[in-house]
């Protein structure tokens, strides 16, 4: 698959099957809410950015930085939660933007 076409496929998990989920998640903490509003909003503007405007949008060093931060507070919430598809995202949000910090012309995910 292209990496149009692997877009595609991951904006639609994300918006019909991961979001729909963090929204109604119940967290142990507030932050947490905060942080899943923040990456539904972050993503929103991707999405704006892709497939209305049509920009490749390229994100600064410091929001790789910030969005690592995210996901260990994901993992940390799910740690008094014991819920462990937050846990399993956070992971997987940390991991992918220490490997867009290590490697910035890899894709993200996949």
């Amino acid at each position: 698959m292209n990496r149009k076409a692997n877009n595609l496929l991951f904006d639609i998990l994300l918006f019909i099957f991961i979001f729909p989920y963090l929204l109604r998640y119940r967290s142990y903490f507030i932050y947490s809410k905060l942080v899943i509003f923040t990456i539904f909003a972050s993503h929103l503007f991707i999405w704006f950015q892709r497939y209305v405007f049509r920009i490749n949008l390229k994100w600064p060093l410091w929001a790789e930085c910030i969005s690592i931060i995210l996901g260990l507070i994901l993992i940390y919430d799910s740690l008094f939660t014991k819920n462990n598809i937050i846990f399993l995202l956070g992971l997987i949000i940390s991991i992918a933007h220490l490997k867009k910090i290590f490697y910035p012309n890899k894709p993200y995910y996949f």
